[in-house]
């Protein structure tokens, strides 16, 4: 089947991130430079699906991968004209892969979420996925393996907003080593992780806005059915888990405009990095801060 032009793809996805459809929005279409298709694989005993975009630029030779993974409530289309990484790889020449959650409870399509909390505690977020405990982890190391299995991948990266950060904190607990770097936004770790303790450390960089009033940037007593830690407590465990010896004094400050800043702290065994920016829940393009470069710039590092 011939694959549609990505011009048209990239229309029908803005559409469709202002009215979200039941089904995925691409169609299937033979792996080549340049396309976005639609696969499906089978997780947990479920037919599950994510979105892969080729960069314009792939010719065969190993590039990355970064894994893309959406909040609650949207869809890996609206992911994909939110968080600026579409377009920044086919300028980087890397691959971008889109998970689509699960359906809200109710059984409704519209909002889709991913199982961000763990089996141990009362799950509050997001929908059907966390109610009946699937296995999200699962989904997004099927997704980058079934991606590896199409194109020639040296790198997998795993970034996500709000819901979709929840996965990155739940990941770099249960299955770290599964990815190279991890770079996320908007949803800090919640008690369900405080007391992880990995078998691995990765490289992460996480953000929030300080005018956040989802996920609150001092942490919260109830969001999603979870104590949500404040992201100076949620740094200050991945600075001691990546043995950061002199955090939180100790630094190198990487951007700075305004009140906006992102740091990269020093004496670390693992790379551990922070951005707090004078921006809402959905931080992309909420200030002159690129978060697909800031993110993709710590990924190509790692």
């Amino acid at each position: 089947m011939k694959a549609l032009p990505k011009a048209l793809l990239t229309f029908i996805a803005l559409v469709g991130s202002l009215f979200p459809l039941s089904s995925a929005i691409a169609a299937p279409c033979t792996i080549q430079a340049g396309v976005d298709c639609e696969f499906s694989i089978t997780v947990d005993g479920r037919s599950r699906e994510y979105l892969l975009h080729v960069p314009d630029g792939y010719d065969g030779t190993p590039i990355a991968l970064v894994v893309d993974v959406h909040g609650f409530a949207h869809t890996p289309e609206n992911q994909r004209n939110l968080s600026g990484m579409y377009e920044l790889s086919d300028i980087e020449n890397f691959a971008v892969a889109y998970p689509r959650g699960g359906p809200a409870k109710g059984g409704g399509w519209l909002a889709k979420g991913f199982n961000g909390s763990d089996s141990y505690i009362s799950p509050g977020c997001c929908g059907t996925p966390s109610s009946q405990n699937w296995d999200d982890v699962a989904l997004l190391v099927a997704v980058k393996n079934d991606v590896a299995a199409k194109l020639n991948i040296n790198k997998n990266y795993l970034t996500g907003l709000s819901n979709g950060s929840y996965m990155g904190h739940r990941v770099l607990c249960e299955a770290p080593e599964e990815f190279d770097a991890y770079a996320t936004t908007s949803a800090a770790l919640s008690e369900s992780w405080e007391n992880c303790n990995p078998a691995y450390v990765r490289p992460i960089l996480y953000m929030h806005g300080r005018n956040d009033t989802t996920q609150p940037i001092g942490g919260s007593s109830d969001v999603a059915g979870e104590y949500m830690l404040s992201t100076a407590d949620t740094m200050a465990i991945y600075a001691s888990r990546n043995s950061c010896s002199g955090y939180p004094s100790s630094y190198v400050e990487t951007f700075s405009s305004g009140t906006s800043w992102c740091r990269e702290y020093t004496g670390c065994s693992v790379s551990v990095s922070y951005c707090e920016l004078e921006a809402p829940h959905i931080t992309y393009g909420a200030t002159s801060l690129n978060v697909a470069e800031v993110f993709w710039d710590f990924f190509s590092r790692h």
